[in-house]
């Protein structure tokens, strides 16, 4: 149950974390270059370490046991949060924004 609360706190700074990947990676020139299948898994990668945080505050080895513990729990929610955040990108935010990357200013 503590790696469910833990998810659920750190998905408020989590989500917009990833959907700003997507953003990144669709409007600033030098991210073009980054393929469109690199940037789930890279969303996993911001996703599994954002949900380690603060270590549960146990005494002595306990804590770092219940935390080896909950590594996979902790390996799901990160794929299912790049999944599902991909989606919602791609399903409400996508159409509202502008096609293609921002023009470069010319000075």
């Amino acid at each position: 149950m503590d790696v469910v609360k833990q998810i659920l706190d750190a998905m408020a700074i989590i989500v917009p974390l990833l959907i700003g990947t997507g953003l990144l990676n669709k409007y600033l020139p030098f991210m073009r270059n980054v393929s469109n299948n690199l940037t789930p898994w890279l969303n996993a990668a911001i996703a599994f370490f954002a949900l380690f945080g603060t270590p549960v505050a146990h005494a002595g080895i306990l804590g770092t046991v219940g935390d080896a513990l909950n590594l996979p729990a902790k390996i799901v929610a990160s794929f299912l949060l790049s999944y599902w955040t991909s989606k919602f990108y791609d399903k409400f935010l996508s159409p509202l924004l502008p096609p293609g990357p921002m023009p470069t200013p010319k000075v």
